[in-house]
């Protein structure tokens, strides 16, 4: 199965050794714009069919985006590896999704971490949410 990661799991960033054993099969962007935001010290990607109401803002260069990341192929062992780092389903959730790869502009289906809207909400009100407008980590 393929992951798109956009974040800490990145290669070459901080817990990219969770991925220690996924075949890498190049950087890609999402299809379908998101917003990517930084949650404490890690981040945390919304796709608009789960936005919370404190999103909502007139301002375009403020909503969402194409978010950049990278995929790779795992297997089901470390998939359920890094459920379990990240927190499924209490903090974050998998979702399916589509990417373009850039070397050669193929558009995989792919898994990826989503936090849950609410989580991103919560966290908001405690002054701990911070958006990321390069729509990169």
């Amino acid at each position: 199965m393929r992951l798109f990661v956009y974040g800490s799991l990145k290669r070459g960033y901080q817990h990219a050794d969770e991925l220690s054993g996924a075949h890498f099969l190049g950087a890609a962007r999402t299809l379908d714009p998101a917003w990517l935001f930084q949650v404490d010290d890690y981040p945390a990607l919304v796709f608009p069919s789960a936005q919370p109401g404190w999103l909502a803002t007139p301002d375009p260069s403020a909503g969402p985006g194409y978010i950049t990341g990278e995929v790779f192929e795992i297997g089901e062992v470390l998939l359920a590896r890094l459920d379990r780092f990240e927190d499924v389903p209490q903090l974050y959730q998998r979702r399916i999704i589509s990417v373009a790869l850039e070397a050669g502009d193929r558009v995989l289906t792919s898994e990826t971490y989503v936090m849950r809207a609410e989580q991103v909400e919560e966290f908001s009100q405690r002054g701990r949410v911070t958006r990321l407008p390069r729509r990169t980590w």
